[in-house]
């Protein structure tokens, strides 16, 4: 046995869950996922310029480790130290909390500006000033171990590291509440408000004061977690487009960039000139929307004649074409991370890899808000979360796929949500979330298992494990009305939701057609479609009937034999169900919107 030679240190750090899963409001994603990064950043930094060599990340450039750079680190951060001791690891939580104290004193510094604007004492700010400060420390979730290896040893270290750490952030600290009878936040319901109640209760406008000092509506009462995600980066944020801006993209590409802001300058001017102040107007493409508009209204007592003037001016531009009220919520994660890394020989390797991912990443926000009218709220690595337009949500999901498995070695599964854009975001979030995992659990399908009885039983199973994984799965979530799902994989997928676009837009899949082909699979449900040849038959021939009766009377293509062909490949070679098939027109005909 030889000496130790270093030590792999590994942290997480949080909240993940409360402040990504459960985020309202697009500001609220995305600050989160950015100040986790910020956190991780901070970290990283503490690690470079104390002896250690980073892993994961892997920044590309020097500067990336900065405050606010644009390079977004995943909340997972792992070195190699020549020495290690506790002190380290504690200096690296400070570095972490530091920097969330410099995020909260940006939040703190709007409201104290504020308060000179609406002649508040600074004393009057908090119900207690020291419980806002207390809340944003007690937020910090900070989990590490550190693992001593020999030379040749890295991999096993790792893996026993990542052992350590889940079972470390498996045990949680549990603390009492020393919390006093006071109301609770409005968001969470958990934290105490930090707002004192006489802020509710005095004769000037509230509504107003509220909003001013504390980006607050109404009777919101916000502790100071909640202050630090309203506030965070006001006025410094990226602009990014809302879920509204992103469903009203495909209506807005129809004009050029000229009439687009000729038509969200009118707009707003019909707003000011009711004496909404223009820095309160956050909207733009969204404007189009009748229900985000009204927002800005209030009880306006000319308010007839305004959404009059409102509704005459979209039409004139759009030719009486309504906005579609749906976009797209895409969630991707790279398959089998663990095992493409637990293959790697050394550190080396693994930085290799990670320089990889964070290269492949640093691309990705630009080429969403250029190239597909999106939002890319977090890209980290292996890790994608964005907002997209449907007219072009499935050219990217496709390239995104492509451009992953070149650049990586390995595949990607995901989550893509078609969802309206008045959906509360934390509800959109968690189906993107099952869906992912859907995704994950993929197996191939029953032709592909045909193919692997004659090999030998480890490599079968060495098979299934590269086939597993890579799928997409596609939620349509109507407001009214149960969700339509559909999972494969993600090329097949894609590609196959692709022709069925173009079909529906040519008029060769009527209305209806999917609803229709979804009973006639229900009416072949006993028959043996799996191992009866004859049945598959009938049954392909009976879903082509049904196609050509449904196809559009306007429809200037015929249902040519290629298109029979296809259709006959689909469900009689590719063994996919008719049920499925019938789900993907219906999840299809989303995208022509």
């Amino acid at each position: 046995m030889g000496g130790v030679m270093a030590y792999l240190f590994l942290c997480s750090l949080g909240p993940v869950q409360e402040f990504i899963v459960n985020a309202r409001r697009s500001r609220d994603l995305w600050y989160g996922s950015w100040m986790l990064s910020e956190l991780a950043k901070a970290v990283a930094k503490k690690i470079a310029t104390s002896g250690g060599t980073l892993v994961f990340p892997k920044p590309v450039n020097s500067g990336d480790l900065d405050a606010k750079s644009d390079f977004n680190s995943p909340n997972r951060v792992s070195a190699v130290f020549e020495l290690f001791d506790y002190q380290l690891a504690d200096s690296f939580k400070q570095a972490a909390k530091e920097r969330l104290f410099e995020l909260w004193n940006d939040s703190l510094v709007h409201i104290q500006d504020q308060a000179k604007f609406q002649n508040v004492s600074p004393t009057d700010l908090f119900t207690d000033a020291t419980i806002p400060k207390q809340q944003i420390e007690d937020l910090l979730e900070f989990y590490w171990v550190a693992v001593p290896f020999e030379q040749g040893a890295y991999p096993k270290a790792r893996d026993q590291a990542e052992a350590l750490l889940a079972a470390r952030k498996n045990t949680r600290d549990f603390e009492l509440d020393d919390g006093s009878n006071v109301p609770k936040s409005s968001l969470d319901g958990i934290r105490e408000s930090v707002i004192p109640e006489e802020f509710y209760k005095k004769p000037y406008d509230p509504a107003q004061k509220l909003y001013k000092l504390y980006r607050a509506r109404g009777a919101e009462r916000l502790s100071g977690v909640d202050l630090l995600k309203r506030l965070g980066r006001l006025g410094d944020e990226p602009k990014f487009a809302s879920t509204s801006d992103v469903a009203a993209a495909p209506l807005m590409s129809t004009l050029d960039g000229g009439k687009q802001k000729n038509l969200i300058d009118g707009l707003k001017k019909l707003l000011t000139d009711e004496g909404v102040l223009a820095d309160e107007i956050s909207e733009n493409a969204s404007l189009i929307f009748e229900s985000r508009f009204r927002e800005y209204l209030g009880e306006n007592t000319n308010q007839k004649e305004i959404l009059q003037h409102y509704h005459d001016r979209l039409k004139k531009t759009f030719d009486g074409a309504n906005p579609y009220p749906y976009y797209a919520l895409l969630i991707a994660d790279g398959d089998n991370m663990g095992e493409l890394i637990n293959q790697l020989p050394d550190i080396k390797s693994h930085s290799l890899l990670s320089q990889k991912l964070s290269q492949f990443a640093a691309h990705l926000p630009l080429q969403i808000e250029k190239d597909y009218s999106g939002t890319c709220i977090y890209a980290g690595g292996e890790d994608i979360l964005a907002y997209l337009p449907l007219h072009k949500a499935l050219d990217f999901a496709s390239k995104l796929e492509g451009d992953f498995k070149a650049a990586i070695l390995t595949t990607l599964s995901g989550g893509l949500v078609i969802a309206h854009h008045l959906t509360p975001l934390n509800e959109v979030m968690q189906l993107a979330r099952e869906a992912e995992k859907e995704s994950k659990k993929h197996l191939p399908r029953e032709s592909e298992k045909e193919s692997k009885k004659h090999l030998p039983q480890e490599a079968e199973k060495e098979s299934k494990k590269t086939v597993s994984k890579n799928a997409l799965t596609v939620v349509l979530s109507k407001r009214s009305g149960t969700e339509t799902v559909i999972t494969d994989n993600w090329e097949q997928l894609t590609d196959r939701l692709m022709v069925l676009k173009d079909w529906i837009k040519a008029g060769l899949l009527g209305q209806g057609v999917g609803y229709e082909l979804k009973v006639l699979a229900d009416d072949f449900g006993g028959f043996d479609l799996h191992n009866n040849k004859s049945h598959r038959d009938a049954l392909a021939n009976e879903a082509i009937r049904i196609i050509e009766r449904k196809r559009e009377s306007n429809s200037t293509i015929p249902l040519t034999s290629d298109v029979k062909d296809q259709l006959r490949k689909w469900i009689e070679t590719n063994n996919i169900p008719v049920a499925q098939l019938a789900n993907e027109i219906i999840v299809a005909s989303e995208f022509t919107n």
